[in-house]
């Protein structure tokens, strides 16, 4: 379903309103690439949101000319400092966009001052309806906010927190959500936040907090990012919703199948054992099982009684399990190979599922294969998952921290989970075992009052053999059939 939107997005629209690809551009100057750049890591999420579509561009390569830029909706950047190369050309190209349709929006840093005459900085913000002026400062003693909306402290106020500023001025078309000025500076009025006919520009953004380790919202991404790219009334495409109801799907990452349970109520069996009798017999819901191929040797009879279960899709987890996919390190004594881990590990656990086929291929350890082992994937027809952490909110109200569904590795999808595993919650799997249970807080703040991502119920056999954390994966079960969902398999979600 999720790779089928995705193509669905990417079809060449028959008008400006159908559009729903953005050209999201980064720098690789700054170390930054289509998997690790701030748009993947915050706004891709609102982007699915949305209905919108991001194709990474790093702005070393050659612009895109204006027919390669007729599929487009618009074009979004979020630098990290102000040098790049070629930068008097970048901002001409800019200043094109609007001419053809397209939307420009900011975010953050406009990217390309340093040691750039304003003329040209200007020539790309004119269309915009804006104009660069300089006077950066980060004494945060000398800003003051004039005006400030709601918008702009969507999770986190900004009293005595605007702690860097550039003098832009908008014109009468734009609308203003944030104006502050310098008090060592006359007429030094800023419009940091604005959204106009031809897009948008938000100087705040996201909030580090270094005392919890994590991030926050300034701006309202949803309302800023629909506005600038003018969606509000468009008709938008969603993997987290059928027939009205909110997906939901679940996968077992085949980790400790074999693992004896501690002392508690089922001190002595099997983690695989607990997970079969007290969950997937026991719930009507479509559940996605996977098995490492070395575990097979000592446990394939116990994996047959979970694959031949009626709500039970086959899913395949790697052959010694790669803890790092670029270091090939494994969780097991043999030697790495990719058909190893990939083709032969899914012909061997239908040798045990027979006659169930393998549905789905769950990536294992970093979840961060090479782009030939995606292709390899692909190559067999089976659908991806495991990917980098989508993030969590318990204890910490931000959506800040979801990550997006999808990843470009080397020019392949990989899909990540939509929920993360109790690994996570528990340091790994050393302490706090109910922690788990967490994972509900996530649901709910995904769902209400947006519905963002599906609910994913993700986790490892091993999960059940602490009880504190068999009674979590039970409470997320309860919660999970008092909702109004739509069940799916990993294969028929990916």
């Amino acid at each position: 379903m999720l790779a089928a939107l995705v193509l669905a997005w990417s079809i060449q629209a028959s008008s400006p309103d159908d559009k729903r690809e953005v050209l999201c551009l980064f720098d690789s100057t700054e170390n930054r690439s289509a998997s690790i750049c701030e748009i993947h890591l915050y706004v891709e999420t609102v982007l699915n949101h949305l209905g919108l579509i991001p194709v990474y561009f790093d702005v070393n390569q050659p612009l895109p000319d204006d027919a390669a830029m007729a599929r487009y909706r618009g074009v979004l950047s979020w630098f990290v400092d102000t040098r790049m190369k070629n930068s008097r050309a970048f901002w001409k190209w800019i200043a094109r966009q609007p001419a053809g349709g397209r939307k420009v929006v900011i975010l953050k840093s406009l990217g390309a001052t340093y040691e750039v005459p304003a003329e040209f900085i200007n020539e790309g913000l004119r269309p915009l309806g804006l104009t660069y002026h300089g006077h950066e400062t980060e004494n945060a003693a000398v800003i003051e906010i004039v005006k400030k909306d709601p918008v702009v402290e969507f999770e986190r106020t900004l009293d005595r927190e605007l702690a860097w500023y550039v003098h832009v001025t908008a014109d009468a078309t734009n609308q203003v959500y944030l104006k502050a000025r310098r008090t060592d500076l006359k007429n030094s009025e800023s419009d940091l936040v604005v959204v106009g006919p031809n897009g948008g520009f938000a100087w705040v953004t996201v909030h580090y907090d270094p005392w919890v380790d994590r991030d926050q919202w300034r701006l309202d991404p949803f309302t800023f990012l629909s506005k600038a790219f003018d969606v509000e009334r468009t008709p938008k495409l969603d993997f987290t919703t059928a027939m009205g109801r909110r997906i939901f799907f679940a996968s077992i990452d085949g980790d400790g199948i074999g693992n004896g349970a501690q002392p508690g109520p089922n001190a002595g069996r099997l983690a695989g054992e607990i997970v079969r009798d007290e969950f997937l017999k026991k719930i009507d819901l479509p559940v996605t099982a996977s098995a490492i191929a070395a575990d097979l040797e000592q446990h394939a009879a116990l994996a047959k009684t979970i694959f031949d279960l009626p709500n039970v899709e086959v899913a395949a987890h790697g052959w010694f399990h790669p803890v790092n996919w670029h270091k090939k390190t494994l969780s097991y004594p043999g030697e790495f190979s990719l058909e190893k881990e990939i083709g032969d590990a899914v012909r061997r656990v239908e040798q045990v599922s027979a006659p169930k086929k393998v549905k789905a291929y769950l990536w294992t350890g970093d979840c961060d294969p090479p782009p030939e082992a995606v292709a390899m994937v692909e190559k067999l027809g089976l659908p991806n998952l495991n990917g980098s952490d989508p993030g969590r909110t318990q204890n910490y109200e931000s959506l800040a921290n979801l990550r997006a569904p999808t990843l470009w590795n080397g020019g392949h999808l990989q899909f990540n989970n939509r929920a993360i595993a109790e690994n996570h919650f528990t340091d790994l799997w050393t302490r706090n075992f109910f922690a788990y249970r967490n994972n509900i807080v996530t649901f709910e703040r995904t769902g209400a009052p947006r519905r963002i991502t599906p609910i994913h119920v993700y986790f490892h056999y091993y999960v059940v053999e602490q009880p504190g954390g068999e009674r979590a994966l039970r409470e997320i079960f309860d919660w999970v059939q008092q909702q109004t969902i739509y069940p799916m398999t990993v294969s028929e979600h990916d």
